[in-house]
């Protein structure tokens, strides 16, 4: 399953990805988090990981994210792998002016086995309702957390 979204940012690229990256700030747009775990590397350094646990419906996942390719104000993707899923979420910076960014969040879902196959189905609106409002939060945190 793929899903894309994108939106314009009243930010800078660098103060974006910046933000992206930056592990206090996940909480903030991450859409039902419960915890962030860094487990090994820098923060927003390429390999780095960590455990996220997301509330999903009346469920509680863990993933393990890890940082699989970065260019540092262009682009980010990050890997999130659990029992049955893996989920490649990319996201490209476009610069549209002095302080503008067009963000294209792009989300690439595989089943890992026969469970993540029979739930795909019925996850795949949810996922892009989430990735929309990710998006829309983004906003609202880097808006709110850096100065204009």
């Amino acid at each position: 399953m793929e899903s894309s979204s994108s939106q314009e940012i009243s930010k800078p690229p660098s103060e974006l990805y910046s933000f992206l990256i930056g592990w206090e700030n996940i909480p903030l747009w991450i859409p039902d988090i419960v915890k962030f775990e860094p487990l090994d590397g820098e923060e927003g350094d390429l390999d780095s990981t960590s455990f996220i646990h997301i509330r999903f419906g009346n469920s509680r996942l863990k993933f393990l994210q890890r940082i699989t390719n970065t260019v540092e104000n262009q682009h980010l993707t990050l890997s999130w792998s659990n029992y049955p899923f893996e989920i490649l979420h990319t996201f490209d910076l476009y610069p549209l002016g002095d302080d503008q960014t067009r963000l294209v969040s792009a989300m690439t879902v595989q089943p890992r086995n026969l469970l993540g196959n029979m739930l795909l189905p019925f996850l795949q609106s949810a996922i892009r309702r989430q990735q929309h409002r990710s998006l829309n939060r983004l906003n609202d945190a880097i808006q709110m957390v850096t100065p204009a």
